[in-house]
């Protein structure tokens, strides 16, 4: 697969045929927006329309990036607009590479955050936007406005100092009232002490963190031989703003690659509420392998 910018591309007579065949009322606006040479007048001069092509230059997905789209209000931008995966390729969060590719380049002409009007609810949420409000589009049509925040990352392993721990315990405040996790309560300085701290930075706000500590197995168990050194993961966090980023993925990549020279097992045990999110992060996207689950049902 590989990413081409419609208006840069040698393809333009084949992927304008292949847009025609899509049946939705947006692509028949872009489609009306390139016949009549217009998509820049409209969008805005450093806009772009992103195709997802296969080895046979067959649109997967596609998606445009624009300074202008169907909401009129100059405060927001810039947007993504006209997302659509063909039918046969739906399913494998393909629009999502475009997402990431459309993030990328918003990034690097410095913007903050990122738009998204649409009739959908509970999609892009799995993309990392976030609701912001209804809006009245330029068709007369009720739209979702959704935002995520375009991130300048960066991870740190960081030494315990006081002025550190300050700023983390307000996250597990934030994490405390999410609800989220069985039996969590606030960190004090405490829980701190004697840990591996890892912050994770959107450059400099703290938006996650993760609490590690080292120990030897004493006793054998079904998943753990006996004198294994263990790398245990106590907390894992980051913000609700900034999830379906990949940056969870980024936060345990950079933990592993800090400690898998040093230790037999990396162990993390989960009390969130959410199990079936849980298991596809932890197990489908980090490759950790499931041991147990404690399950219990109220009678009275």
């Amino acid at each position: 697969m590989r990413i081409v910018d419609y208006y840069d591309g040698d393809l333009k007579e084949s992927a304008l045929k292949q847009l025609k065949k899509c049946k939705w009322t947006l692509s028949e606006i872009l489609v009306k927006l390139i016949e009549t040479d217009s998509f820049y007048q409209k969008l805005g001069n450093e806009s772009k329309l992103l195709l997802l092509l296969d080895k046979d230059d067959n649109i997967i997905s596609f998606l445009t990036l624009s300074e202008r789209y169907i909401v009129d209000d100059a405060s927001l931008t810039p947007w993504i607009g006209f997302v659509y995966t063909f039918e046969k390729y739906r399913g494998h969060r393909y629009s999502g590479i475009l997402i990431e590719k459309a993030c990328e380049i918003a990034k690097e002409k410095g913007h903050k955050k990122i738009y998204i009007a649409t009739e959908h609810k509970g999609f892009y949420e799995n993309f990392g936007f976030n609701y912001l409000e209804n809006k009245n589009t330029i068709y007369n049509t009720d739209a979702r406005i959704y935002y995520r925040n375009i991130v300048n990352l960066s991870i740190k392993k960081e030494e315990f100092s006081g002025e550190l721990v300050e700023k983390l315990i307000p996250l597990s405040v934030i994490w405390k009232k999410e609800k989220i996790t069985n039996g969590l309560v606030e960190n004090t300085v405490i829980d701190f002490l004697e840990k591996d701290i890892y912050v994770v930075y959107n450059n400099n706000s703290i938006i996650g963190y993760a609490l590690a500590k080292t120990y030897k197995e004493s006793e054998a168990s079904p998943t753990i031989k006996k004198n294994s050194i263990v790398y245990d993961i106590e907390e894992f966090y980051i913000l609700p703003t900034y999830r379906n980023q990949l940056i969870g993925s980024k936060l345990y990549q950079y933990i592993e690659e800090n400690v898998k020279d040093k230790v037999d097992v990396i162990q993390l045990i989960s009390a969130t509420k959410d199990y079936k999110r849980a298991l596809n992060f932890y197990v489908e996207m980090l490759g950790m392998e499931f041991f147990t689950a404690k399950l219990f049902k109220k009678v009275r």
